[in-house]
């Protein structure tokens, strides 16, 4: 959970209302565009206020060590898949990263990278006009049945038939 102070509080709500009314407005032209730019905005908001929260003060390793991993994925998702590999480049067990993982979001470190990507995949599939092709290869998938799998195992539908939903 982050906590924010009362000055930080307001001018998030009030981006959030933002991307509320845009949501709202389906029938605007370009609203997706501008709801995923808002939705883009209202994140780093809440991440600089995050930093801002905890400047000076001693986080818990567990703390910091999910931070540097979910900063770490957000750069390398679509080509390094593997826990072990961010454990390797945090330079920390494989054990403590997945302790660390559980402590902050109640998943494992591999729970993560999969919830992650799929997220990125679903806003792809939602905001690109790529084919499912294109997106697969993009995420490191020299077989996009491969992506077919891993995303229908996440989530039910094929990608194409998630796609289907927004169109």
């Amino acid at each position: 959970m982050i906590r924010f102070t009362p000055q930080q509080y307001p001018p998030l709500v009030e981006k959030f209302e933002e991307v509320l009314h845009e949501y709202s407005n389906r029938d605007q032209y370009g609203y997706k565009q501008v709801l995923l730019l808002l939705m883009k905005l209202l994140i780093y908001q809440v991440v600089r206020a995050r930093n801002i929260r905890f400047e000076g003060v001693q986080e818990p390793r567990t703390v910091k060590l999910f931070s540097n991993f979910a900063r770490l994925l957000l750069e390398n998702f679509r080509n390094v898949k593997s826990a072990r590999d961010y454990a390797r480049m945090l330079k920390v067990s494989y054990k403590t990263l997945n302790q660390a993982c559980k402590a902050n979001i109640y998943l494992t470190a591999k729970g993560y990278i999969e919830y992650y990507s799929i997220l990125e995949m679903k806003r792809d599939l939602a905001f690109s006009s790529r084919s499912v092709q294109e997106i697969a290869y993009s995420f490191g998938y020299n077989e996009p049945s491969n992506m077919v799998k891993f995303f229908k195992k996440h989530t039910h539908n094929t990608p194409t038939q998630f796609r289907n939903q927004f169109h």
